[in-house]
């Protein structure tokens, strides 16, 4: 059973490296950026609220 796991991945193994993990980093990149501006966006609303108070 073993021996035939592995020949199937050896037959199905991919030409190129996987970019997986690169791919996780931008996505987790962009979603602390967004949260960034959403924080900048809310506390810029707050800010507005209060100077017309």
């Amino acid at each position: 059973m073993k021996k035939k796991t592995l020949e199937f991945l050896e037959a199905h193994k991919s030409e190129t490296p996987s970019t997986w993990r690169e791919e996780v980093e931008k996505r987790r990149e962009n979603w602390l950026e967004l949260r960034q501006l959403q924080r900048d966006a809310v506390d810029r609303l707050l800010k507005e609220r209060q100077e017309r108070m």
